[in-house]
């Protein structure tokens, strides 16, 4: 995977500022800018390796995803949340209001830390628009975790991931979906 931008921004603490910007941020805005093309315009294959890249390492803010990847003006369009989402927590996206045309939804499981006003990632959710190659997304998937302890196991439906001492937990990889689950014990208090 050849990307011409720097993550860091997914794990930056945006510091507030009276009546001014971060001035990091300043800094990676236009890593911040690259990385919402490719979001945008990468492969499906491309796009899964990154969001695995991202997690391999460290817990990284999720919110990253879900705004770079809507079309502008997507506040403005209506849809219903799916049944077995939490509306208060879970970011869900749509194919209606994503700028990519081979996603049917992006779903982002978050756990609502009440008494720390605070939402963790639990999941992230890709399903595909059309059946996709699980044979390659899964070697694509293999050589980002290299370097790490994983095991694999593949049924006839699905191929799954389970990670050792990274934010990843596990992941699991079908024609028609990609599920990252992360290890709760990873997750980083963001705020902002």
């Amino acid at each position: 995977m050849n990307i011409d931008f720097d993550l860091a921004f997914l794990y930056y603490q945006e510091k507030a500022i009276l009546d001014a910007r971060d001035p990091k941020m300043e800094e990676l805005d236009s890593h911040i800018k690259k990385f919402s093309v490719y979001l945008k315009t990468a492969s499906i294959f491309d796009l899964i390796k990154l969001i695995v890249f991202a997690y391999k390492k460290k817990y990284g803010q999720e919110k990253y995803w879900y705004r770079k990847i809507l079309i502008l003006g997507s506040s403005k369009i209506d849809f219903s949340f799916l049944d077995n989402l939490d509306e208060e927590a879970d970011l869900y996206a749509p194919k209606e209001i994503i700028d990519r045309d081979d996603i049917k939804h992006l779903i982002l499981r978050r756990f609502d830390d009440v008494e720390n006003n605070s939402l963790f990632l639990k999941e992230l959710e890709l399903a595909f628009i059309s059946s996709q190659d699980r044979i390659l997304l899964t070697q694509g998937i293999a050589e980002e975790l290299s370097g790490l302890s994983f095991s694999r196991s593949d049924t006839a439906q699905e191929s799954t991931f389970v990670v050792n001492d990274s934010p990843i937990a596990s992941i699991r990889i079908s024609t028609s979906k990609f599920i990252l689950t992360i290890n709760q014990d990873k997750w980083v208090r963001y705020f902002g």
